[in-house]
């Protein structure tokens, strides 16, 4: 198992009050859905982060938004099909 290491984060009301409304509905505490959420970003995070290394570097920038395009297409596409099986 991955070892977890806690970090403290603030939040305004609004997002307080969206985690506690989605905590109420899911029946999962608030911190699981935080850390749910930023697992499921790591990918998109890591985009990022290899982009701006590119610029910092100097290099081309090209290979990290392809990458970003690919990620969005994907979630676009399990979006629809989600939507297929709602429906």
């Amino acid at each position: 198992m991955t070892e977890r290491i806690r970090i403290n984060l603030s939040v305004d009301k609004e997002m307080n009050d969206l985690l506690t409304e989605l905590a109420e509905l899911t029946g999962r505490p608030k911190t699981t859905i935080v850390k749910d959420f930023l697992d499921n970003m790591q990918p998109a995070m890591e985009m990022t982060r290899d982009g701006l290394k590119a610029l910092k570097d100097n290099k081309s920038i090209s290979p990290a938004l392809q990458n970003m395009i690919n990620l969005v297409e994907d979630g676009m596409k399990e979006m629809n099909e989600f939507n297929q099986e709602v429906k």
